[in-house]
């Protein structure tokens, strides 16, 4: 059986995150990623991922980082250990980051691509407040760039069996406000332009890493259903 690997960055979701991960027939693995520095969380819940050995020990079919109430410049952000995204990439482990964990995989990229100290691709959102403001204004709509062809093959992979807009559940402040090198944004919502990201380097038209802004696995059920059916069905391949 499949056993995708879901990395906590001190989400409040894991159990809502194990469940449509379980409906799809595959098995869970959680570690604890460290913040800053290498530091245990006081928080933590499980095993600490100290270094990218529990990579081949686990030995994934895929990977899901979770959201994070800790804002990713700051002490208690929740950084993978070194050698993370390079480990990812050279195994073409099929990748899912969501909320924060959509911001960390932002934040990886532009590390990966920039020869000196890259700019920060994520911050507070124009407006400085939730989107939505009020919890209880969810779902609010995503809509896919259909328009651009390289993200509406690549939001195909993810988004597939998903009309072009489709409800979501958010709540965030911070947001990726650049995109990282390589990197094609697959849609929006009213107050997020860069809502979902896939990595496309030149070349490899086929990706296998994502990002998505919106909690799938709190969204209505047919938005959490496919989203998660098309990325275990992808780590299947």
């Amino acid at each position: 059986m499949k056993k995708i690997l879901i990395l906590d960055c001190g989400s409040r979701f894991i159990d809502r995150l194990e469940n449509p991960i379980h409906d799809e027939n595959a098995e869970t693995a959680i570690l604890t990623v460290p913040m800053q520095g290498n530091v245990r969380p006081v928080e933590a819940r499980y095993p600490i991922m100290h270094d990218i050995a529990a990579i081949d020990e686990i030995e994934p079919a895929g990977v899901v980082i979770s959201g994070s109430p800790y804002y990713i410049y700051t002490k208690q952000g929740r950084v993978p250990p070194a050698g993370f995204l390079e480990t990812i990439m050279r195994k073409k482990l099929p990748l899912l980051g969501i909320c924060g964990g959509h911001e960390l995989l932002a934040h990886l990229f532009a590390l990966q691509y920039s020869k000196e100290q890259p700019s920060r691709v994520v911050g507070a959102n124009p407006l400085g407040k939730h989107e939505p403001e009020v919890i209880t204004s969810n779902p609010c709509e995503f809509t896919r760039d259909l328009d651009n062809e390289a993200a509406k093959s690549c939001g195909n992979i993810i988004f597939d069996g998903l009309s072009r807009t489709f409800p979501v559940w958010m709540y965030h402040v911070h947001q990726v406000l650049v995109l990282p090198s390589n990197c094609i944004s697959l849609g929006s919502t009213p107050d997020t332009a860069i809502a979902a990201i896939a990595y496309c380097k030149p070349l490899e038209p086929v990706s296998f890493m994502f990002g998505v802004q919106f909690h799938p696995e709190v969204s209505p059920r047919k938005t959490r259903r496919q989203i998660f059916s098309n990325f275990v069905g992808l780590c299947a391949d």
